[in-house]
């Protein structure tokens, strides 16, 4: 009971003060909303059933694998660690049931995950003792991994074009055709966590809080470099098109819509607003019916249904992206003959 009053009384902040301005609609179709994620892939993200799993465990790696001796060691009740079991495992299994599998949909289980993974450490530095075998043995095994895996990411950004001739779809091909300035550094990503990763499990053999400082703090560095050197080319290749043509657009008075895909970057990009007319949720409508503003479409490049419509016009294509413009009817001028 005081769990539930608590619950409610912080959850009427928003949802109460919903309620009372705008009546239920809102919350009953929030419910809805929810009730279609669990049951069926309608936000277009399916993935097998133990997806959560793995990204957790490599996504937290190596918090996940110093934290497992705690998860699967039983305790009391009324130990706090057995509360943060219980959150962990209602989070991993909730969103296994759930059919619409999206990577921060399991992002509360990271927070038990650190409390049991820091027990554990804490347990093996008070009693002074050596991390196990076998949780040496899985950091060596999917640290050199993931190494690996860095390494020939790294080695494609600076030499892709060894990997096209081996490509069968065209529009990985067409995103692979933008110019990307790479340093050259990229593959050295993948050799630095190899060494780490070495390093790391020789010391942690000896003496487990040395060889966690050098693997956590060499993990962070490690992440740092990804951030600045890989991932930026990667967001240039899959979607860096698309983004700097909303970018262009931003602050017009236009209808933006991408079709064929699934995006929320015109939102936030473009910074689409809000009080644009119910008609312009209809893709249909913005592609034959009478529209008030200009409408600008983006699709991928392999897709082909506007290439034949009277009133569309293309743009352009940069790398796996076409844009086309529909541009309105003014006094029954049409504005594409311009």
């Amino acid at each position: 009971l005081t769990f539930t009053g608590s619950w409610l009384m912080v959850t009427f902040l928003w949802y109460g003060f919903e309620l009372i301005q705008n009546g239920p609609w809102f919350l009953v179709e929030f419910i809805n909303y929810q009730m279609a994620l669990f049951s069926k892939p309608i936000a277009g993200h399916e993935q097998p059933f133990y997806y959560h799993f793995v990204v957790v465990f490599l996504g937290c790696f190596p918090m996940s694998v110093w934290a497992l001796q705690e998860l699967f060691r039983p305790h009391d009740k009324s130990d706090f660690a057995f509360w943060n079991k219980v959150l962990f495992w209602v989070v991993l299994i909730l969103f296994t049931i759930v059919t619409t599998k999206i990577v921060h949909y399991s992002s509360m289980a990271y927070l038990p995950l650190s409390f049991l993974s820091a027990l554990a450490l804490n347990s093996l530095i008070e009693k002074e003792e050596i991390m196990p075998k076998w949780s040496r043995w899985v950091v060596l095994f999917v640290g050199l991994t993931l190494s690996i895996v860095f390494f020939f990411l790294g080695l494609v950004l600076v030499n892709k074009d060894l990997l096209i001739p081996h490509i069968q779809s065209q529009f990985i091909l067409d995103s692979l055709s933008i110019a990307v300035n790479v340093t050259g550094f990229e593959p050295f990503i993948g050799v630095f966590y190899l060494i780490l990763v070495v390093v790391g499990f020789v010391i942690i053999s000896k003496k487990t809080f040395l060889g966690v400082k050098v693997l956590a703090i060499g993990n962070a560095v490690f992440l740092w470099f990804v951030l600045i050197l890989i991932v930026p080319k990667v967001e240039r290749y899959s979607q860096g098109p698309a983004i700097d043509f909303y970018q262009k657009l931003r602050g017009g008075d236009v209808y933006v819509k991408n079709i064929g895909f699934k995006s929320y970057a015109q939102y936030f990009y473009f910074e689409q607003p809000s009080n644009t007319r119910d008609e312009a949720r209809d893709v249909e409508w913005l592609k034959n019916g009478e529209i008030d503003k200009d409408v600008f479409f983006i699709t991928k490049s392999t897709y082909k249904g506007l290439e034949d419509h009277p009133e569309i016009q293309f743009l352009e294509q940069s790398g796996g992206y076409k844009m086309y413009v529909r541009k309105v009817k003014v006094k029954g001028i049409d504005t594409n003959s311009n």
